[in-house]
């Protein structure tokens, strides 16, 4: 029993000895270069997720890149989403792009969504919107 203890730690010592301690995973000359709009192509992907937390930390996230792509499904998002917390995030997304469109999805949402919760925090992302603009 104790050689075959012996011998079972020998071998795994033996296999670890033989990986090179700096093995590198990735190419050295750092070939993947990431650019904003990878980026927001990642977070679209993650958009359309049928995991909740993905879904809702993408739309966040795409506030963050104004990208003509990302504002459109943003508003796709508000209009058509069946969860009220993305139809929310969606919005918090379009008004802090601050792009016209997205601004007038959040106002028409403010009024016509079936939700009154999203229609009170549209109302305020509007209106916060509205008083940016003019001050």
């Amino acid at each position: 029993m104790k050689t075959l203890f012996k011998l079972t730690v020998l071998v795994l010592f033996l296999t670890f000895i033989s990986i090179p301690i700096n093995a590198k995973l990735l190419p050295a000359d750092s070939s993947v270069k990431v650019t904003k709009s990878r980026i927001v192509d990642n977070l679209l992907v993650g958009i359309k997720s049928q995991n909740e937390g993905l879904k809702l930390s993408s739309l966040f996230q795409l506030g963050n890149y104004a990208m003509d792509k990302a504002v459109i499904e943003l508003m796709r998002t508000l209009k058509d989403d069946s969860k009220a917390e993305a139809r929310i995030t969606a919005a918090l997304s379009l008004y802090k792009l601050g792009d016209p469109r997205g601004l007038f999805a959040i106002g028409r949402a403010a009024i016509f969504d079936e939700s009154p919760r999203v229609r009170k925090m549209c109302e305020k992302y509007y209106q916060q919107s509205v008083l940016a603009h003019y001050n």
